[in-house]
Protein backbone atom coordinates (compact mmCIF):
# COMPACT_ATOMS: atom_id res chain seq x y z
CA UNK A 1 0.00 0.00 0.00
CA UNK A 2 1.71 3.07 -1.08
CA UNK A 3 0.35 5.90 1.24
CA UNK A 4 2.01 8.90 -1.28
CA UNK A 5 -0.78 7.59 -3.80
CA UNK A 6 -3.75 8.09 -1.15
CA UNK A 7 -5.11 11.79 -0.73
CA UNK A 8 -6.44 11.40 2.25
CA UNK A 9 -2.83 10.18 4.19
CA UNK A 10 -0.83 14.08 3.71
CA UNK A 11 -4.64 15.63 4.24
CA UNK A 12 -5.11 13.48 7.96
CA UNK A 13 -0.87 14.54 8.66
CA UNK A 14 -1.71 18.46 8.15
CA UNK A 15 -5.12 18.30 9.85
CA UNK A 16 -2.64 16.65 13.00
CA UNK A 17 0.24 19.53 12.70
CA UNK A 18 -0.06 21.84 10.42
CA UNK A 19 2.80 21.89 7.11
CA UNK A 20 3.36 18.46 8.00
CA UNK A 21 1.64 16.57 4.97
CA UNK A 22 3.16 19.47 2.75
CA UNK A 23 6.91 17.64 4.26
CA UNK A 24 5.47 14.45 3.49
CA UNK A 25 5.15 14.97 -0.26
CA UNK A 26 8.31 16.47 -0.27
CA UNK A 27 7.80 20.14 0.31
CA UNK A 28 9.67 20.94 3.08
CA UNK A 29 10.42 24.51 3.42
CA UNK A 30 6.54 24.99 2.14
CA UNK A 31 5.44 22.99 5.34
CA UNK A 32 7.82 25.16 7.36
CA UNK A 33 6.13 27.71 6.33
CA UNK A 34 2.98 26.47 6.48
CA UNK A 35 3.28 25.64 9.79
CA UNK A 36 4.98 29.19 10.87
CA UNK A 37 2.10 30.66 9.39
CA UNK A 38 -0.31 28.80 11.98
CA UNK A 39 1.61 29.35 14.92
CA UNK A 40 1.81 33.23 14.26
CA UNK A 41 -2.13 32.75 13.17
CA UNK A 42 -2.34 31.06 16.82
CA UNK A 43 -0.68 33.09 18.58
CA UNK A 44 -0.66 36.54 17.17
CA UNK A 45 -4.31 37.35 15.77
CA UNK A 46 -6.04 34.64 17.78
CA UNK A 47 -7.66 35.09 21.08
CA UNK A 48 -4.90 33.49 22.22
CA UNK A 49 -2.70 36.29 22.80
CA UNK A 50 -4.16 37.61 26.07
CA UNK A 51 -3.97 34.15 27.99
CA UNK A 52 0.00 34.24 26.56
CA UNK A 53 0.24 37.54 27.78
CA UNK A 54 -1.31 38.11 31.86
CA UNK A 55 -4.06 36.38 30.92
CA UNK A 56 -5.82 32.90 32.55
CA UNK A 57 -3.23 30.33 31.89
CA UNK A 58 -4.82 27.61 34.07
CA UNK A 59 -7.01 26.01 31.81
CA UNK A 60 -6.50 25.16 27.70
CA UNK A 61 -7.05 27.70 25.09
CA UNK A 62 -9.78 24.81 23.20
CA UNK A 63 -11.64 24.67 27.11
CA UNK A 64 -11.77 28.29 27.04
CA UNK A 65 -13.31 28.43 24.05
CA UNK A 66 -15.67 25.51 24.70
CA UNK A 67 -16.82 27.49 28.23
CA UNK A 68 -17.00 31.16 26.45
CA UNK A 69 -14.52 32.43 27.86
CA UNK A 70 -12.94 33.20 24.86
CA UNK A 71 -15.33 34.27 21.85
CA UNK A 72 -15.61 31.72 19.15
CA UNK A 73 -14.04 34.86 16.54
CA UNK A 74 -10.59 34.25 18.25
CA UNK A 75 -10.59 31.34 16.73
CA UNK A 76 -11.32 32.63 12.63
CA UNK A 77 -7.63 33.21 12.28
CA UNK A 78 -6.01 30.02 12.65
CA UNK A 79 -8.70 27.81 11.43
CA UNK A 80 -8.58 29.75 8.43
CA UNK A 81 -4.71 29.02 8.06
CA UNK A 82 -5.69 25.39 8.58
CA UNK A 83 -8.17 25.25 6.01
CA UNK A 84 -5.87 26.85 3.57
CA UNK A 85 -3.27 24.27 3.82
CA UNK A 86 -5.36 21.37 3.85
CA UNK A 87 -6.26 23.04 1.03
CA UNK A 88 -3.04 23.55 -0.40
CA UNK A 89 -2.04 20.02 -0.01
CA UNK A 90 -4.48 18.14 -1.47
CA UNK A 91 -4.19 20.15 -4.51
CA UNK A 92 -0.63 19.67 -4.18
CA UNK A 93 -1.16 16.01 -4.33
CA UNK A 94 -3.64 15.63 -6.67
CA UNK A 95 -1.40 17.63 -9.48
CA UNK A 96 2.02 15.56 -8.22
CA UNK A 97 -0.99 12.29 -8.91
CA UNK A 98 -2.09 13.46 -12.56
CA UNK A 99 1.90 14.23 -13.72
CA UNK A 100 2.89 11.39 -12.92
CA UNK A 101 0.19 9.25 -14.48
Amino acid sequence: MNLRSKPYFPVLMTILIAGLGHAFLGYIRRGIIWFGGYVFALVGLSAYTPILFGGDVTSPFLLQLVEGEIAPTGAVFPLVVLVLCIIDVYLLHRANSQTSD
